[in-house]
C-alpha cells in the first residue's frame, strides 16, 4: 500500500462471485474509508516556495456552512466514478490518485477557497531584490578589476543606491579605489 494511502478505515474480505458469473474464483473486495482526504484541515495546505512560514491554508472553513458541505456530497456522489470499474488491473496508488483527483475537483467547485496568494511571478519581492542587487554588485566587481572608467562605476553605484536607498553604498573615497571597492564588499 502507498504510504500517501492513509485512511481513517480499511477492510478487506473474500466474497463468491457465482451470482454474478460461473467461476471457480472468488473476488477479494477491499474497502477503503479516505473520507479525511477534504475533512481534515491540516492537509488543505499549500506550500509556496518549500518553506514552512510560507503555507496558507486553501479552504476557507470558516465561510463552509452545511449547506456547502451537503452540496459537496451531493455533487461527489453524481459525478464520482469508480476507477476500478474502467480498469480492473489498476494499481491502488493509481485509484488513490483518480479518487483523491474526483475529490478534489468537486471540492473546488462546491466548497469556499481562500485565496493563496500566488501570484505569477515565482519568486518574491525581497529575492528579486536580492538577485539584481547581486547582478549590480557582480557588475561593479568586473567594472573594477577591469578598471573601467570611474563614471560607469559610479553610475552602477548609483543604480544599487536606487534600488536599496537607506543603506551606505559609498564614503569618502574615490570612485575606482580600493577602499571604496573593499566597503562596498562588505556592504
Amino acid at each position: 500500500m502507498s504510504a500517501n494511502l492513509l485512511s481513517n478505515n480499511t477492510n478487506t474480505y473474500i466474497e463468491s462471485t457465482e451470482k454474478f458469473f460461473q467461476t471457480d474464483h472468488l473476488a477479494v473486495i477491499t474497502n477503503l474509508d479516505t473520507s479525511h482526504i477534504l475533512v481534515e484541515q491540516s492537509l488543505a495546505i499549500r506550500k509556496t516556495r518549500r518553506k514552512k512560514n510560507f503555507t496558507e491554508q486553501i479552504l476557507d472553513n470558516s465561510n463552509i456552512t452545511q449547506a456547502h458541505w451537503d452540496l459537496y456530497k451531493k455533487t461527489l456522489e453524481e459525478e464520482f466514478k469508480d476507477p476500478y470499474t474502467s480498469d480492473l488491473q489498476c494499481s491502488i496508488d493509481f485509484a488513490y490518485d483518480k479518487i483523491a483527483d474526483q475529490l478534489g475537483k468537486v471540492a473546488r467547485k462546491t466548497l469556499r477557497w481562500k485565496e493563496s496568494g500566488t501570484s505569477p511571478n515565482r519568486f518574491t519581492k525581497t529575492e528579486t531584490l536580492i538577485h539584481k542587487l547581486r547582478k549590480l554588485v557582480a557588475k561593479y566587481n568586473y567594472q573594477f578589476l577591469t578598471q573601467a572608467g570611474p563614471s560607469a562605476q559610479v553610475q552602477t553605484i548609483n543604480e544599487i543606491r536606487s534600488l536599496t536607498p537607506g543603506i551606505q553604498w559609498t564614503n569618502q573615497h574615490p570612485a575606482n579605489s580600493i577602499d571604496l571597492h573593499l566597503h562596498i564588499k562588505e556592504t
